[in-house]
């Protein structure tokens, strides 16, 4: 069975590497931010009070930093792992600076100033909107406009903030390749090439460069198991394809890529077993409670379905089904 949040999982483990959130911003960020930004301060921060409908959407990895001017900044890095474009990016955003200001005033502390950062990886480009751009007036022809310079009076009233956005649908592999040497560049590969079994059989040795590099150390070969097992959560290789693609990695990288395989079909096969299980369960609860609104029916046949449900917790709709039955 495939995990549920495989992407969510992957970008978590990853971005929480304070070498990897290190190496983004300095390749990521525009100029004027990266380089009033004291990197030797970057700390992974608490982010305990977003709420839980909150992070529902958030990756809820959030690093602070001095800026120069000995102020905090907070850096919120969100990811965002659906094959479609979120339609309105600035009202989650928006909801998560609200906790954020609300907990510094709790704290009573100045609120904080937080640069939000969208790494997106679906197929489709991601296409940029300004907040004001969000709110239309309607024409008499029922089509709809946004705000021009005439409508300059309403504009104050409407937030006004950016996020910056890594849009990989529109970086070539040979840009991402280019990036300075680090594990961005891994991840980067594995997040734009999920589900791509083509690809992936075509191009598994380039999903792992630098990796002979990274067998040197624990932490590397930490961070190369990570990308092992989301690769092969989010494809469809058999045993036999998977064997012929490690040989063209190196012998460590090799033997770690099928174990990794090996665990991760049992503990599949596990899962299944528990929710087999699970969903016998529970079609036996249903057909116990099916027979016994049945008797009652039968028994009591003047009782309303409101009465038999309440007796039985069962719901109306329910019985009426076993009803008609």
């Amino acid at each position: 069975m495939k995990p549920k949040q495989p992407h969510d999982k992957f970008f978590k483990e990853t971005f929480s590497r304070i070498e990897v959130a290190r190496d983004y911003i300095d390749q990521f960020l525009p100029n004027d931010i990266r380089q009033n930004l004291d990197l030797r301060t970057l700390h992974l921060s608490e982010t305990s009070h977003v709420d839980k409908e909150l992070q529902e959407h958030l990756s809820d990895i959030v690093y602070s930093c001095r800026w120069k001017p000995n102020t905090e900044v907070r850096i919120s890095l969100l990811f965002e792992h659906k094959s479609y474009p979120e339609q309105y990016p600035h009202i989650q955003l928006l909801r998560y600076l609200l906790g954020t200001w609300e907990y510094d005033i709790r704290e009573d502390r100045p609120l904080t100033v937080t640069i939000p950062i969208i790494v997106y990886h679906g197929k489709q480009t991601w296409h940029y909107k300004s907040f004001p751009s969000y709110f239309l007036l309607s024409k008499k022809s029922n089509k709809q406009k946004q705000l021009t310079a005439m409508d300059a009076p309403l504009s104050r009233y409407i937030p006004q903030f950016a996020y910056h956005l890594t849009d990989l649908s529109n970086f070539p592999d040979e840009q991402i390749l280019a990036l300075k040497m680090g594990f961005l560049v891994n991840t980067f590969l594995a997040m734009k090439h999920k589900r791509d079994d083509a690809y992936i059989k075509t191009n598994f040795e380039q999903l792992f460069v630098y990796a002979e590099q990274y067998l040197k150390t624990e932490k590397g070969r930490n961070f190369l198991e990570i990308v092992v097992v989301y690769i092969l959560q989010t494809t469809e290789l058999k045993r036999e394809e998977v064997v012929k693609l490690v040989q063209q990695l190196p012998k460590p990288l090799n033997e770690l890529t099928m174990s990794t395989y090996d665990m991760i079909k049992l503990e599949g096969k596990k899962e299944g077993k528990k929710e087999g299980r699970k969903e016998g369960r529970k079609e036996g609860r249903i057909a116990a409670l099916k027979s016994t609104i049945t008797r009652m029916i039968q028994k009591y046949p003047n009782w309303s379905n409101e009465e038999i449900a309440e007796l039985t917790g069962a719901s109306n709709e329910f019985v009426q089904k076993v009803r008609e039955e």
